[in-house]
């Protein structure tokens, strides 16, 4: 599930939270952000149960059960869908936990197709080739018996292939930490090359793995997988030396205004 959710610096002085704290004190604005809390947990989808005392319960709500849910859709803070309840513009102010099952099948699905392409992989590899002969002992067309096999090792054959094990095969710990890091999980055996080729060592690998960390609180999180780089491309590219903007999100607009963060003006 999401480890965080996004919450307007001035919500506290947008008009509905203003609304529902003259109706049930500041203490209502605490509970509502416990609220926003558990949905980002429990129901990233921005669904709730409709029952105010599981409600009430979630949202560390003292007070009456029916009267905070009542205010808060009165407040417009709360919307009713049929029988069930949802955070108004949930996803629009939390895009990043709202696609969290999105993203989680995404990941899924790329682990499944590496899987099967390593799957194919070993099975085209070729098969050693059994030992012995079968024609030992046999009289050849000459007349004459095939010589009996030499303690001697045999002469390599210059025309077949070895596959010997490489050393870029074994995993590092310093990789197996960048790619649990790394938001997007594909091409993972091009990424473990291109990190035995950047051969990182510890002060640059905390680096690395600082600067995805705050990528994936900023300029990462609310983007889609797709557009993120490749982990290799990433190392490839020593993208951690890149400037990051704080003040802008992924395609560099600014933060939403409360007005915007809430879905406009209740009326």
């Amino acid at each position: 599930m999401p480890a965080d959710f996004r919450v307007a610096c001035g919500f506290q002085h947008h008009p509905k939270v203003k609304q529902l704290r003259r109706r049930l004190g500041d203490a209502a604005a605490f509970s509502l952000v416990c609220l926003w809390g558990y949905t980002a947990e429990q129901g990233p989808d921005g669904s709730i149960r409709n029952d105010p005392e599981f409600i009430a319960t979630a949202a560390e709500w003292s007070g009456d059960p029916e009267a905070f849910v009542n205010a808060l859709i009165e407040c417009g803070l709360l919307d009713r869908k049929g029988r069930s309840l949802l955070v108004h513009n949930w996803a629009i102010r939390n895009p990043f936990a709202a696609s969290f099952e999105k993203r989680s099948t995404q990941a899924r699905e790329a682990n499944r197709i590496r899987w099967e392409r390593e799957h194919q992989e070993r099975m085209r590899q070729p098969s050693e080739p059994e030992s012995g002969s079968d024609t030992i002992g046999t009289i050849s067309d000459s007349g004459s018996a095939p010589p009996l096999p030499s303690s001697s090792p045999p002469i390599p054959n210059p025309s077949r292939k070895v596959r010997s094990k490489r050393s870029d095969d074994t995993e590092p710990e310093g990789f197996k930490r960048f790619y649990a890091e790394y938001p997007r999980h594909e091409a993972r055996t091009k990424a473990l090359k291109a990190w035995h080729a950047l051969n990182p060592g510890e002060e640059l690998q905390t680096r690395i793995l600082s600067d995805i960390r705050h990528r994936n609180q900023s300029v990462w999180r609310d983007k889609d997988m797709q557009f993120l780089p490749l982990p290799a491309s990433y190392l490839n590219g020593k993208r951690w030396e890149d400037e990051l903007d704080a003040t802008s999100n992924h395609n560099g607009a600014l933060p939403p205004t409360a007005d915007e963060y809430f879905g406009g003006r209740s009326s």
